[in-house]
Order: structure tokens, then sequence, then C-alpha cells
């Protein structure tokens, strides 16, 4: 799945812990960028069809996202190219920590 290509200068670099909340994104990696006076938490080949989501800190954008993440599982559209990658990687992750 292609990334949506984002000005270097716009991103913010985020790390979070390894803990249970944070496992969405710690196993997707969308990026977090600022998007004129909100962040934006994005995974996705743009704005239109990526999963997204926006906040007042990089914190609520990442809040945001993974709402979103959850809603478009449950809701993709059809040949829905970033659900798919949704499920494949969280599968993988699933599998691997079970293994682990």
């Amino acid at each position: 799945m292609k990334q949506m290509d984002i000005e270097p200068s716009l991103i913010v670099d985020i790390e979070l812990s390894n803990s249970e909340s944070n496992r969405l994104f710690n196993v997707l990696k969308p990026v977090v960028f600022v998007d004129d006076r909100l962040f934006c938490c994005l995974l996705g080949p743009d704005l239109r069809y990526g999963v997204k989501g926006f906040g007042h800190t990089p914190e609520e954008a990442i809040e945001d996202w993974e709402i979103s993440v959850m809603k478009r599982i449950k809701n993709p559209f059809e040949n829905d190219e970033v659900a798919q990658y949704l499920h494949a990687s969280l599968n993988t992750s699933m599998n691997y920590a079970a293994a682990g």
C-alpha cells in the first residue's frame, strides 16, 4: 500500500511506548504531520482514501485515527486496499505475538 508523500518539514516524530493502548500506532506506523493548524495522523495514499485522524495535539490526532481504523475495519469500502492492509498487518502482528 502506498503511503502519501508528505513534506518532511511537516512530519512530527512520534515514539510511543509498546503498551497495548499504542498497539495500532506501533504496528501500522502511520505518519503524523501538521495540516494547517491541526495535527493529522494518516495511513494511506491520500487524505481521501487513507485512514486519518485529526487533533489539536499529536496525541489527539492518534486517538482519532485509532477510532477511524476500527471503523474502517468494520466498514471497508468496496475493493478497499487500505482496509486489506489493515487486516493483513494486524493479523500478522497478532500471529507473531502469539508465537512469541
